[in-house]
């Protein structure tokens, strides 16, 4: 009998690409939004910047980034996202952080006008953001699905 173990990597890509990101997208298109997932996004220098989502609902843009790891995420996680949302601009640039943000992290992220979701296991990542969304951004326009 042959037995596998699954690196934790690859249980956290799986979560991404197959579970969360759809589900994000999903609610994201019942709120108005045209979404991409995963995106590419042509930033202010000229380079294409690699996003988990990318909403975009006339003047108003969200950048999503999804960190899952075993530990709480660190601060190169937010390094790196914010390398990218500096050069993409968007209205409101979220970070989900499974199962949470390391103290570090949240710390050299509060300059960065980055919103970090934390969701111990991903199962109410999607409800936090949709309220952030509309805290943010506003409700859907009128005659949009909800």
């Amino acid at each position: 009998m042959y037995t596998y173990e699954v690196n934790e990597s690859v249980t956290s890509q799986l979560l991404n690409t197959l579970v969360l990101a759809p589900a994000l997208g999903e609610m994201l298109r019942e709120l108005g939004y045209e979404v991409a997932y995963p995106a590419s996004v042509q930033g202010r220098s000229g380079t294409k910047q690699s996003l988990d989502i990318y909403a975009k609902q006339g003047e108003r843009d969200i950048a999503l980034q999804i960190a899952v790891d075993t530990k709480p995420i660190e601060p190169t996680a937010v390094i790196s996202f914010f390398a990218k949302t500096y050069d993409i601009r968007p209205k409101l640039a979220v970070l989900i952080t499974i199962p949470a943000s390391s103290e570090a992290a949240k710390q050299i992220n509060a300059g960065y006008d980055i919103a970090i979701v934390e969701d111990k296991d991903g199962a109410g990542a999607v409800q936090k953001v949709k309220d952030l969304v509309v805290e943010k951004l506003g409700s859907p326009p009128a005659g949009a699905p909800q």
